[in-house]
Protein backbone atom coordinates (compact mmCIF):
# COMPACT_ATOMS: atom_id res chain seq x y z
CA UNK A 1 0.00 0.00 0.00
CA UNK A 2 2.60 2.38 0.91
CA UNK A 3 4.62 1.62 -2.27
CA UNK A 4 1.39 2.69 -4.16
CA UNK A 5 0.59 5.43 -2.46
CA UNK A 6 3.30 7.01 -1.49
CA UNK A 7 5.46 6.29 -5.11
CA UNK A 8 6.02 9.64 -7.20
CA UNK A 9 5.32 11.94 -4.99
CA UNK A 10 5.64 15.13 -6.61
CA UNK A 11 3.00 13.91 -9.19
CA UNK A 12 0.79 12.49 -6.48
CA UNK A 13 1.05 15.79 -3.95
CA UNK A 14 2.07 18.28 -5.78
CA UNK A 15 0.92 20.74 -2.91
CA UNK A 16 3.64 19.34 -0.72
CA UNK A 17 6.57 18.21 -2.40
CA UNK A 18 6.38 20.51 -6.06
CA UNK A 19 10.16 21.69 -5.17
CA UNK A 20 11.65 18.65 -3.84
CA UNK A 21 14.14 17.56 -6.98
CA UNK A 22 14.94 14.95 -5.08
CA UNK A 23 11.96 12.94 -5.44
CA UNK A 24 11.87 14.06 -9.59
CA UNK A 25 15.36 12.12 -9.55
CA UNK A 26 14.05 9.69 -7.89
CA UNK A 27 10.32 9.01 -7.71
CA UNK A 28 10.40 5.94 -6.05
CA UNK A 29 12.78 6.96 -2.68
CA UNK A 30 9.69 8.50 -0.38
CA UNK A 31 8.21 4.94 0.01
CA UNK A 32 11.34 3.78 0.68
CA UNK A 33 12.15 6.21 3.81
CA UNK A 34 8.41 6.11 5.39
CA UNK A 35 9.09 1.90 5.47
CA UNK A 36 12.86 2.41 6.16
CA UNK A 37 11.63 4.62 9.07
CA UNK A 38 9.03 1.99 10.22
CA UNK A 39 11.90 -0.63 10.88
CA UNK A 40 13.83 1.80 12.05
CA UNK A 41 11.05 2.78 14.64
CA UNK A 42 11.14 -1.05 15.26
CA UNK A 43 14.80 -1.70 15.99
CA UNK A 44 14.90 1.63 18.48
CA UNK A 45 11.63 0.13 20.65
CA UNK A 46 13.25 -2.94 20.87
CA UNK A 47 16.89 -1.81 21.73
CA UNK A 48 15.45 0.48 24.59
CA UNK A 49 12.21 -1.44 25.98
CA UNK A 50 12.28 -5.13 24.91
CA UNK A 51 14.33 -7.53 27.46
CA UNK A 52 16.14 -10.67 26.87
CA UNK A 53 14.56 -13.45 27.98
CA UNK A 54 17.20 -16.02 27.97
CA UNK A 55 20.13 -14.30 30.52
CA UNK A 56 23.63 -16.54 29.50
CA UNK A 57 24.74 -16.97 33.53
CA UNK A 58 28.62 -15.84 34.11
CA UNK A 59 31.30 -18.63 34.11
CA UNK A 60 32.76 -18.89 38.00
CA UNK A 61 35.29 -21.45 38.87
CA UNK A 62 33.49 -23.91 40.81
CA UNK A 63 36.41 -24.00 43.66
CA UNK A 64 36.40 -20.16 44.07
CA UNK A 65 34.55 -16.66 43.58
CA UNK A 66 37.19 -16.08 40.49
CA UNK A 67 36.58 -16.00 36.87
CA UNK A 68 37.98 -19.11 35.20
CA UNK A 69 41.03 -18.77 33.12
CA UNK A 70 40.84 -17.65 29.39
CA UNK A 71 41.61 -21.67 28.11
CA UNK A 72 38.47 -23.14 29.89
CA UNK A 73 36.55 -20.52 29.03
CA UNK A 74 37.20 -21.96 25.51
CA UNK A 75 36.97 -25.52 26.16
CA UNK A 76 33.38 -24.63 27.93
CA UNK A 77 32.09 -23.00 25.17
CA UNK A 78 33.70 -25.64 22.80
CA UNK A 79 31.97 -28.30 24.53
CA UNK A 80 28.58 -26.09 24.60
CA UNK A 81 28.69 -25.80 20.50
CA UNK A 82 29.08 -30.24 20.38
CA UNK A 83 26.15 -29.69 22.43
CA UNK A 84 24.16 -27.97 20.56
CA UNK A 85 25.27 -29.43 17.50
CA UNK A 86 23.67 -32.55 19.34
CA UNK A 87 20.77 -30.96 20.23
CA UNK A 88 19.54 -29.62 17.29
CA UNK A 89 19.93 -32.98 15.99
CA UNK A 90 17.63 -34.35 17.91
CA UNK A 91 15.37 -31.35 17.54
CA UNK A 92 14.96 -31.87 13.67
CA UNK A 93 12.14 -34.89 13.89
CA UNK A 94 10.41 -36.18 10.88
CA UNK A 95 7.70 -33.74 12.11
CA UNK A 96 9.73 -31.21 12.33
CA UNK A 97 11.11 -31.19 8.66
CA UNK A 98 8.35 -31.80 7.07
CA UNK A 99 6.14 -29.22 8.61
CA UNK A 100 8.79 -26.55 8.23
CA UNK A 101 9.29 -27.86 4.26
CA UNK A 102 5.68 -27.43 4.58
CA UNK A 103 5.77 -23.56 5.76
CA UNK A 104 8.91 -22.77 3.44
CA UNK A 105 6.96 -23.86 -0.41
CA UNK A 106 3.93 -21.82 1.17
CA UNK A 107 6.32 -18.77 1.45
CA UNK A 108 7.56 -18.98 -2.00
CA UNK A 109 4.36 -19.56 -3.70
CA UNK A 110 2.76 -16.51 -2.34
CA UNK A 111 5.87 -14.54 -2.82
CA UNK A 112 5.99 -15.84 -6.44
CA UNK A 113 2.47 -14.65 -6.62
CA UNK A 114 2.89 -10.77 -4.97
CA UNK A 115 6.28 -10.31 -6.98
CA UNK A 116 4.41 -11.34 -10.61
CA UNK A 117 0.85 -9.55 -9.40
CA UNK A 118 2.57 -5.96 -9.55
CA UNK A 119 4.70 -6.43 -12.21
CA UNK A 120 1.78 -7.85 -14.30
CA UNK A 121 -1.17 -5.43 -13.61
CA UNK A 122 1.24 -2.55 -14.62
CA UNK A 123 2.64 -3.89 -17.79
CA UNK A 124 1.00 -1.89 -20.82
CA UNK A 125 -2.20 -3.82 -22.08
CA UNK A 126 -0.51 -4.73 -25.24
CA UNK A 127 2.35 -6.58 -23.74
CA UNK A 128 -0.49 -8.54 -22.07
CA UNK A 129 -0.62 -6.69 -18.69
CA UNK A 130 -3.63 -4.17 -17.20
CA UNK A 131 -1.86 -1.08 -17.49
CA UNK A 132 -2.73 -0.27 -13.75
CA UNK A 133 -0.92 2.95 -11.93
CA UNK A 134 1.71 2.77 -8.87
CA UNK A 135 -1.56 4.61 -7.48
CA UNK A 136 -4.28 1.85 -8.57
CA UNK A 137 -1.67 -0.79 -7.71
CA UNK A 138 -1.09 0.62 -4.33
CA UNK A 139 -4.92 1.32 -3.77
CA UNK A 140 -5.81 -2.65 -5.02
CA UNK A 141 -3.22 -4.09 -2.57
CA UNK A 142 -4.58 -1.97 0.33
CA UNK A 143 -8.27 -3.65 0.01
CA UNK A 144 -6.94 -6.74 0.89
CA UNK A 145 -6.29 -5.35 4.27
CA UNK A 146 -9.66 -6.09 4.79
CA UNK A 147 -9.53 -9.36 3.24
CA UNK A 148 -6.76 -10.03 5.74
CA UNK A 149 -8.78 -9.34 8.69
CA UNK A 150 -11.91 -10.99 7.56
CA UNK A 151 -10.21 -14.26 7.46
CA UNK A 152 -7.80 -14.00 10.73
CA UNK A 153 -10.55 -12.67 12.68
CA UNK A 154 -13.76 -14.22 11.59
CA UNK A 155 -13.33 -17.40 8.39
CA UNK A 156 -10.63 -18.71 10.38
CA UNK A 157 -11.41 -19.44 13.52
CA UNK A 158 -14.84 -20.44 11.68
CA UNK A 159 -13.74 -23.14 9.56
CA UNK A 160 -10.23 -24.75 11.66
CA UNK A 161 -12.49 -26.45 14.35
CA UNK A 162 -14.34 -28.15 11.31
CA UNK A 163 -11.47 -29.42 9.57
CA UNK A 164 -8.82 -29.42 11.39
CA UNK A 165 -4.86 -27.54 10.74
CA UNK A 166 -4.09 -30.11 7.98
CA UNK A 167 -7.49 -29.71 6.76
CA UNK A 168 -7.18 -26.17 6.53
CA UNK A 169 -3.89 -26.32 4.96
CA UNK A 170 -4.76 -28.50 1.95
CA UNK A 171 -7.73 -26.15 1.46
CA UNK A 172 -5.38 -23.14 1.32
CA UNK A 173 -3.97 -25.16 -1.34
CA UNK A 174 -6.11 -25.92 -3.73
CA UNK A 175 -7.89 -22.18 -3.48
CA UNK A 176 -4.63 -20.66 -4.00
CA UNK A 177 -3.92 -22.46 -7.17
CA UNK A 178 -7.47 -21.27 -8.59
CA UNK A 179 -6.59 -18.22 -7.55
CA UNK A 180 -3.33 -18.35 -9.02
CA UNK A 181 -3.88 -19.77 -12.63
CA UNK A 182 -7.21 -17.34 -12.74
CA UNK A 183 -4.58 -13.83 -12.54
CA UNK A 184 -3.60 -13.96 -15.90
CA UNK A 185 -6.98 -13.81 -17.43
CA UNK A 186 -7.88 -10.85 -15.81
CA UNK A 187 -5.64 -9.04 -19.15
CA UNK A 188 -8.47 -11.22 -21.67
CA UNK A 189 -10.86 -10.20 -19.68
CA UNK A 190 -9.46 -6.36 -20.56
CA UNK A 191 -9.37 -7.19 -24.02
CA UNK A 192 -12.41 -8.58 -24.39
CA UNK A 193 -14.23 -5.20 -22.92
CA UNK A 194 -11.77 -2.55 -24.24
CA UNK A 195 -13.57 -1.00 -27.31
CA UNK A 196 -10.39 0.79 -28.41
CA UNK A 197 -7.04 1.78 -27.72
CA UNK A 198 -7.07 2.70 -24.08
CA UNK A 199 -9.92 1.95 -21.07
CA UNK A 200 -12.83 4.45 -21.05
CA UNK A 201 -13.84 4.29 -17.21
CA UNK A 202 -16.08 2.15 -17.06
CA UNK A 203 -13.98 -0.42 -18.25
CA UNK A 204 -11.42 0.24 -16.12
CA UNK A 205 -13.70 -0.34 -13.18
CA UNK A 206 -15.08 -3.41 -14.59
CA UNK A 207 -11.32 -4.96 -14.61
CA UNK A 208 -10.41 -3.39 -11.08
CA UNK A 209 -13.69 -5.52 -9.83
CA UNK A 210 -12.61 -8.65 -11.00
CA UNK A 211 -8.93 -8.29 -10.33
CA UNK A 212 -10.19 -6.72 -6.55
CA UNK A 213 -12.10 -10.21 -6.35
CA UNK A 214 -9.21 -12.04 -7.44
CA UNK A 215 -7.06 -10.63 -4.76
CA UNK A 216 -9.22 -11.10 -2.30
CA UNK A 217 -9.77 -14.88 -2.95
CA UNK A 218 -5.85 -15.05 -2.83
CA UNK A 219 -5.45 -12.76 0.37
CA UNK A 220 -8.34 -15.60 2.08
CA UNK A 221 -6.18 -18.32 0.74
CA UNK A 222 -2.89 -16.87 1.96
CA UNK A 223 -4.37 -16.67 5.42
CA UNK A 224 -5.88 -19.72 5.74
CA UNK A 225 -2.39 -21.05 4.67
CA UNK A 226 0.16 -19.12 6.88
CA UNK A 227 -1.66 -19.46 10.23
CA UNK A 228 -1.95 -23.48 9.97
CA UNK A 229 1.61 -24.29 8.50
CA UNK A 230 3.22 -21.65 11.45
CA UNK A 231 1.08 -23.40 13.73
CA UNK A 232 2.05 -26.85 12.64
CA UNK A 233 5.67 -26.11 12.95
CA UNK A 234 4.85 -25.10 16.76
CA UNK A 235 3.26 -28.02 16.94
CA UNK A 236 6.39 -30.31 15.50
CA UNK A 237 8.67 -29.38 18.34
CA UNK A 238 9.43 -32.26 20.31
CA UNK A 239 9.58 -30.12 24.00
CA UNK A 240 8.83 -26.75 25.20
CA UNK A 241 13.19 -25.87 25.13
CA UNK A 242 13.02 -26.52 21.76
CA UNK A 243 10.22 -24.03 20.53
CA UNK A 244 12.56 -21.53 19.85
CA UNK A 245 15.37 -23.81 17.70
CA UNK A 246 12.17 -24.81 15.69
CA UNK A 247 10.95 -21.54 15.05
CA UNK A 248 14.31 -20.06 14.39
CA UNK A 249 14.96 -23.14 11.53
CA UNK A 250 11.74 -22.32 10.37
CA UNK A 251 12.19 -18.54 9.58
CA UNK A 252 15.68 -19.38 7.62
CA UNK A 253 13.80 -21.63 5.68
CA UNK A 254 11.44 -19.34 4.85
CA UNK A 255 13.71 -16.45 4.14
CA UNK A 256 15.70 -18.45 2.01
CA UNK A 257 12.35 -19.77 -0.18
CA UNK A 258 11.46 -16.04 -0.59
Amino acid sequence: MLGGLLSDPIKQFPWLFKDATLFREYPYLFPCLVSSLISFGGAVLGHFYLEESLKRPQIHNRNSAETIGEEEVVLIESQENEHTVQKTERIMTKAVRKSILCYATWCLITIIYEETYALFVAEPLSAGGLQFTSFEIGLALSFTGFAQLFGQLLLYPYLEPKMSKEGMFRLASLLICFFAIALPFCSNFARYIITGEYYTEIQKINVYILLQILLFGKTIASVLGYIPVMIMVNDSAPNEQSLGTVHGIGQIAAAVAR
